[in-house]
């Protein structure tokens, strides 16, 4: 872990008009940078009396030339000059929201983040989008503390257009969706997430069922045993059925109707379906882990499809997640889920005064530096943080709203890669550092860690027991 402030690099400070150009949603719109005012809306703004009031001053002089010399070259310069006046009043006012927010930033003390700091905070792009929050700042979006807690600068100031977040509704959202209710708990959420402990591997369970269901159906379909019936014989029922001898796998496949090369055969032109001719190698193997493993290398091939052609996510980064990476073989899963829901948690305690600014900047180069060292790209990272969002929504909900959940999360994901925003086109995905490299060796040398963090059981030539799901702890129901 870091020492708090370390992200910190003032020779890489983004400008002052990058943090500028950046700023968002003023008036409730995802566009870059901040819309002004209408035009034909201000200029003409005759419900308001002090308008009515600056109008006749504007032009009283026009007015009174006009009535004493007529329309002479005096009335003329004294209308000109009115109409400009009231044009650069105008343009004056349709400003007005980004000199409100500038007034914002300079009493909050923000400045332009580091790049480091930048790809930080995006971590969290998918919150950034669907909230319609900053991207460039360590809070959401504009907040202040309520008078019964620390006072705050910001309440000093009167803003016309900024909508503010309250700190005792940030508290009261991380309390009821995450169970937090102060400083220890939320970092010790934070270190479980960070460290991916608590859903990356839970898709396994996803994917095994996927696959059983398929095969499952498939074994079936000429005996009058149902599915449950089969999994329990396969892997529930060893005593009675001692599916580990070659003559109880014949008794199981003669029951179901079926030869051992048919399921075979099944399976090799399902794969061949969604695209891999990858054999899968069972030999040596009992029938229980011959089913996990067709299963398993099934139930893959079905979620990287899906990611595909409903989640429409790079199949460079669908392939990513899915296979072993870096100097320890690190499969990626869904880490991005956890990593992106604690860059969200960690912006929010900072907000509802559960963390210092220190505390949060350290917390975010912990997130940085493992995002780090587990992808590769942007892309690769929010593929998994969909297949991560799957894995939780699932834990709780049928197949089908599970999915129609993902897209959306998904379509956040892809709304915020095509904006004029810092992952796209401004803030390259952070490099891989001594200070990462040393903090992901710590993990995987934890005794107990490679089992965890190396999910071999993805790998088809293997067939383990599945990874126990892992729980989500009290809280962290809604995201």
């Amino acid at each position: 872990m870091s020492a708090p402030g370390s992200m910190k690099d003032r020779s890489t400070l983004m400008t002052k008009a990058y943090l500028e150009d950046i700023i968002q949603n003023m008036d409730d719109t995802r566009e870059v940078p901040v819309r002004k005012l209408p035009f034909w809306k201000n200029l003409f703004r005759f419900r308001d009396p002090a308008q009515w009031v600056i109008y006749m001053i504007i032009f009283a002089p026009a007015g009174l030339a006009f009535w004493a010399a007529g329309d002479g070259l005096l009335f003329r310069s004294l209308l000109f000059m009115a109409l400009v006046l009231w044009l650069a009043l105008t343009a004056a006012h349709r400003r007005e929201p980004a000199t409100e927010l500038a007034k914002y930033h300079k009493v909050r003390g923000n400045e332009p983040l580091s790049k480091e700091e930048i790809q930080a905070v995006n971590l969290c792009a998918r919150f950034i989008y669907r909230d319609m929050g900053w991207y460039h700042t360590l809070e959401a979006g504009p907040f202040c503390n309520n008078a019964q807690l620390a006072k705050d600068p910001v309440n000093d100031i009167e803003f016309k257009f900024l909508k503010f977040y309250f700190s005792d509704s940030r508290a009261k959202m991380l309390k009821n969706d995450w169970g937090l209710s102060g400083r220890k708990s939320t970092l010790d959420m934070l270190e479980k997430l960070c460290l991916g402990r608590q859903h990356r591997t839970a898709i396994i369970n996803n994917i095994d069922q996927d696959g059983l269901d398929r095969i499952y159906k498939f074994m079936t379909q000429e005996s009058e045993m149902d599915p449950a019936e089969l999994h329990r014989v396969i892997f529930d029922d060893e005593q009675e059925f001692g599916v580990a001898s070659l003559a109880a796998e014949r008794k199981v496949f003669s029951t179901l109707k079926i030869s051992e090369k048919e399921l075979q055969t099944y399976i090799t032109e399902m794969l061949q379906d969604f695209g891999n001719t990858q054999p899968v190698l069972v030999m040596g193997m009992d029938l229980k882990s011959k089913i996990l493993t067709y299963a398993r290398q099934l139930g893959r091939e079905i979620f990287k499809s899906d990611l595909k052609h409903i989640y429409n996510m790079p199949a460079e980064a669908i392939e990513y997640i899915f296979k072993p990476q870096g100097r320890h073989g690190i499969i990626p899963l869904g880490w991005a889920y956890d990593i992106s829901r604690g860059v969200f948690v960690t912006r929010s305690a900072y907000m509802a005064g559960y963390l210092t600014k220190e505390d949060a900047w350290e917390q975010l180069h912990n997130f940085r530096m493992i995002a780090a060292e587990v992808f590769d790209s942007w892309e690769s990272f929010f593929c998994s943080e969909v297949l991560g969002y799957y894995a939780w929504y699932s834990g709780h909900s049928s197949a089908d709203e599970s999915t129609n959940a993902a897209q959306q999360t998904a379509q956040s994901v892809l709304g915020a890669l095509k904006q004029q925003f810092p992952i796209s086109n401004q803030v390259d995905w952070p490099e891989s550092t001594q200070e990462s490299r040393a903090m992901i060796d710590g993990l995987i040398a934890q005794d107990g860690a490679n089992p965890f963090f190396r999910p071999e059981t993805l790998e088809p030539s293997l067939a383990q027991q599945p990874i126990p799901d892992i729980s989500a702890g009290a809280g962290a129901t809604l995201h």
